[in-house]
């Protein structure tokens, strides 16, 4: 096996969005709401 790689199954935990809010493109307002979302979830940014 050498130079070969084996490993379990990956996880991608990349997100790109959600709650109609795409994080690429978030505008001054779409950030306060993300803070607003995280805040009501108990998330603290």
């Amino acid at each position: 096996m050498a130079g070969d790689w084996v490993s379990a199954g990956g996880v991608d935990l990349q997100i790109n969005g959600a709650l109609g809010l795409a994080f690429p493109d978030l505008t001054e307002p779409d950030q306060e709401k993300l803070q607003e979302i995280c805040n009501f979830c108990g998330i603290r940014v």
